[in-house]
């Protein structure tokens, strides 16, 4: 299922293009550690970092249109002082796993003078909020700590905030960077390649090597953080076109990004928030050990590693960054039925079981994670069997056999789902062309396992 998620203003920025540049040469660099819960995630296993080839320029579509975010009058100094939330004092104390609750923040661009817009926030306000964290005792952690706490190889105290910043604007580095530094707080920068360049708005690769000589962190946003227009035509195009754009924006802004900084890449940030089931399936192969959305949610132990949900916290929009800051505590109940009881998918009411026969049937919930998929077609009498395709979310395109003795066309899932609610599409052709759809959707129970990462000696 191909999700659209708010915030396509975040395409608003302008793509400059890195050209003619040459990675100096590095010591070899570390894989990321395996990422956990998420039998899902399979070791990346001592991939080697290629040279990237030339990238063809991605042009989006001439008629697209994208919201443009009107800049909006400067609030007096004290009105924008009392934007800011005064956070109760938060504990520092760890606490057991399933009772810890991340808010991942994620920030764009900073100015104290260009006009205030979605995606620029006042420098001073900026200051005010880090401020408020600090004045709050507010735990703020790093990838790394954050990864070995989604392992299970860390206990971090109740709340806690993880800052991430995208894109690679100038002001990151002059405006922000000196925030943090003052302040203490680790921080990720998630820099879509092409607009590394130094020129104009953007950061340089000097820029970005001091930020990470100080300890920030590094993660991907694609190399081109293209328009959905983009995707969609690939897509439009067969699956050659689309791999080639998944390996372009995926796998190669990971490479270049190694090679150039020497640093580990192990988590990917979707740009706009888009993402369809064949990115998902292919960032682990590609090296990364998980991805972020723009979701306004607070991460758990349990959340799925490849839809981290994050407060993208906007410019003109600061009830964002007091919905991030304002933490409910989870309940001795919640956390023990949480882990002992299972991830159930929950299922869209609105969802009409079709009239074949389906397994798993619709609007049921399983717990076997390698159910047989079937549909029964011999209702249907007028089936071009060359056209018969299925779909399954969380897997994409799939190899289904067609039973022409049954009419049935089945698939047995050989791999972990990573979504508890489960769409399965069975597309083809009627012998005059006619399209035909069928579509159902069942959840997955996942049971809960106390789980010992390998490289964690007891």
């Amino acid at each position: 299922m191909i999700q659209r998620v708010c915030g396509w203003r975040c395409f608003l920025l302008g793509v400059l293009f890195v050209g003619g540049m040459t990675a100096d040469a590095q010591t070899p660099i570390p894989e990321p550690p395996i990422l956990d819960p998420g039998a899902t995630l399979r070791d990346p296993a001592n991939r080697s970092v290629d040279e990237p080839e030339e990238i063809p320029v991605a042009i989006p579509l001439e008629d697209e249109e994208i919201p443009v975010a009107e800049p909006l009058p400067d609030s007096p100094p004290a009105q924008q002082a009392s934007q800011i939330p005064v956070i109760p004092k938060v504990s520092s104390i760890p606490v057991e796993q399933e009772k810890t609750q991340v808010a991942i923040l994620g920030y764009h661009d900073f100015s104290e003078f260009r006009p205030i817009t979605e995606m620029c926030l006042r420098t001073s306000v900026f200051r005010r909020q880090m401020q408020a964290l600090k004045d709050a005792g507010m735990p703020v952690i790093s990838l790394h700590e954050f990864v070995e706490w989604k392992n299970g190889s860390r206990k971090l105290p109740e709340f806690c905030v993880m800052i991430t910043i995208d894109d690679g604007w100038k002001s990151v580095y002059t405006d922000a960077y000196p925030i943090l530094k003052e302040m203490g707080f680790p921080f990720t920068v998630f820099p879509y390649t092409r607009y590394l360049t130094g020129r104009g708005l953007s950061m340089s690769v000097d820029q970005v090597k001091e930020m990470l000589a100080a300890g920030a962190t590094l993660g991907s946003h694609s190399t081109s953080h293209l328009f959905p227009s983009a995707w969609k035509r690939a897509q439009n195009q067969g699956k050659t076109s689309y791999d080639t754009l998944l390996d372009q924006e995926l796998r190669q802004s990971r490479a270049w990004l190694q090679k150039r900084f020497g640093a580990s890449v192990s988590f990917y940030c979707y740009p706009g928030g888009y993402h369809t089931p064949e990115m998902i399936e292919k960032l682990p192969t590609y090296g990364y050990v998980g991805a972020l959305t723009v979701i306004p949610k607070k991460v758990r132990y349990d959340t799925d590693n490849w839809l981290l949900p994050r407060y993208m916290v906007f410019g003109n929009n600061p009830q964002i960054f007091a919905n991030a800051v304002t933490f409910q505590p989870i309940s001795e109940s919640q956390a023990v039925e949480s882990k002992t009881s299972g991830s159930l998918g929950s299922l869209p009411q609105a969802w009409p079981a079709p009239v074949q026969k389906v397994k798993p049937l619709a609007n049921s919930v399983i717990s076997d994670l390698s159910p047989i998929v079937s549909i029964d077609l011999s209702a249907e009498q007028d089936i071009d069997v060359k056209t018969l395709s299925m779909s399954i979310d969380g897997l994409g395109w799939v190899p289904a056999i067609y039973d022409p003795n049954s009419r049935v066309l089945s698939w047995e899932i050989n791999r972990h789902m990573r979504v508890n609610t489960v769409t399965v599409r069975v597309r083809w052709k009627t012998q005059t062309g006619m399209p035909r759809l069928v579509e159902w959707q069942f959840g997955v129970m996942e049971p809960k396992t106390d789980y010992l990462p390998a490289h964690i000696v007891k």
